[in-house]
C-alpha cells in the first residue's frame, strides 16, 4: 500500500522502526541507537515498499519527541531534509 501511495505522487517519510515507549527514551537515546531507528525504517521502505532511498527525505519523531543534536547529526548525514 505504501508503495502504491508513493507511485501515485504521495512523499514517503521515515518515522522509526519501533515507536517506542516511553517518549523519553527518545530523549535519552545516543546516536548509534537513533541511527538504527532511522536507518533500519528507511531500508523497510526501501526494501518492502520498493521507494527509491532519495526520495526518502522526510523524518517525524515518535510523538513528536525532539532527541538533541544526535538526531540531527543522524538526519544530516544521511541526506535527510
Amino acid at each position: 500500500m505504501v508503495g502504491k501511495l508513493h507511485a501515485r505522487g504521495m512523499e514517503i517519510g521515515d518515522h522509526s522502526v519501533t515507536h517506542r515507549l516511553p517518549r523519553k527514551w527518545w530523549t535519552d537515546a545516543n546516536k548509534t541507537i537513533i541511527a538504527e531507528e532511522v536507518l533500519n525504517q528507511r531500508r523497510n521502505l526501501v526494501e518492502k515498499a520498493g521507494i527509491p532511498v532519495e526520495d526518502i527525505k522526510g523524518w517525524r519523531s515518535p510523538f513528536l519527541q525532539p532527541a538533541g543534536n544526535d538526531l540531527f547529526s543522524v538526519l544530516y548525514e544521511n541526506n535527510f531534509t
